[in-house]
């Protein structure tokens, strides 16, 4: 966020300028004066790193934004390289305060790996929320690091 703050005067770390490219949150800084358009890697670790807009274009189709420009909705999926159609988690910043959720659902994808390793089942949780157990095994595989 710190990353995002220091090249934007956003109040939140969600805007109309975010964007996911691969594994990076992307922010970008439209064309001002003299200064072209720019992308920025907010997950470079200084923020200061900058990515080429022609590419990032291309492969940033995860970010739904509405008529006028504003982010509604991100839909970061890990696996998007074999699997671009799927979107079984998403960010929507009217959706659970922007927590990550279940596609569909209102639903925390972290309230569901807490449930996990409490002992719960992936079935027993499915059942409980009346949700086929293939979200609860997508929404957990985004976040199972060893998955990949």
């Amino acid at each position: 966020i710190r990353s995002m703050l220091k090249h934007t005067q956003a109040r939140h770390a969600i805007s109309e300028h975010i964007g996911v490219f691969r594994d990076h949150l992307i922010l970008e800084r439209p064309k001002r004066g003299k200064r072209e358009r720019q992308i920025v890697d907010l997950t470079s670790g200084d923020g200061d790193q900058l990515a080429i807009p022609d590419i990032v274009d291309v492969f940033s189709n995860r970010v739904l934004k509405s008529a006028d420009g504003k982010l509604t909705a991100i839909f970061p999926w890990r696996f998007w390289e074999r699997d671009n159609e799927s979107t079984p988690v998403k960010i929507d910043p009217e959706v659970m305060s922007g927590r990550l959720v279940i596609t569909g659902t209102r639903i925390p994808v972290r309230m569901i790996a807490d449930r996990i390793r409490r002992g719960q089942t992936a079935t027993y949780i499915a059942d409980d929320y009346r949700i086929p157990v293939a979200y609860i095994e997508k929404a957990l595989k985004h976040l199972d690091k060893k998955a990949a």
